[in-house]
C-alpha cells in the first residue's frame, strides 16, 4: 500500500512538489493573452501566430514570445495573490501594474510567491 505522499505525487506531482517545498501553486486562467501581451506597455497584438517567435509591439518593444509569455505569467500571478491579500486584509498588500486584460495560462505556477 502507497503512502498518503506517494499518491498524492502520482495524481498531482507539481502540488506535491509545491507542498514539500512549502510553495503555492497560483492558478490563472489558461485565455489570458500571455504571448500576445507586450510585459512592456500592455499592447495586445491579436494577430500574433504561433509561428511568430519574435515581435515588436508598436511602441518598438522588441519581444520574445516565450520569455514575454514568462513575464507576463509571473505578474498576473503576483497580482493574483495581491488581490487574495487585499480582500483578506481590506487593504492592497501587493501592488503590481494592472493590465487590461483577465486571462492566463492555467499550467503556471509561482514559486516565487513564498520566497
Amino acid at each position: 500500500m502507497k503512502g498518503c505522499t506517494d499518491e498524492l505525487f502520482q495524481e498531482k506531482p507539481l502540488e506535491y512538489k509545491a507542498s514539500w517545498n512549502d510553495k503555492r501553486i497560483v492558478k490563472i486562467n489558461r485565455f489570458y493573452p500571455s504571448s500576445k501581451t507586450c510585459n512592456e506597455c500592455g499592447y495586445i497584438h491579436q494577430d500574433l501566430t504561433l509561428s511568430e517567435r519574435i515581435w515588436t509591439c508598436p511602441n518598438g518593444h522588441t519581444l520574445d514570445r516565450d520569455i514575454n509569455a514568462s513575464k507576463n505569467i509571473l505578474e498576473e500571478g503576483l497580482r493574483i495573490i495581491g488581490a487574495e491579500l487585499s480582500d483578506n486584509t481590506g487593504r492592497a498588500l501587493n501592488k503590481t501594474s494592472e493590465k487590461k486584460h483577465k486571462a492566463l495560462k492555467s499550467e503556471a505556477h509561482l514559486s516565487l510567491a513564498n520566497g
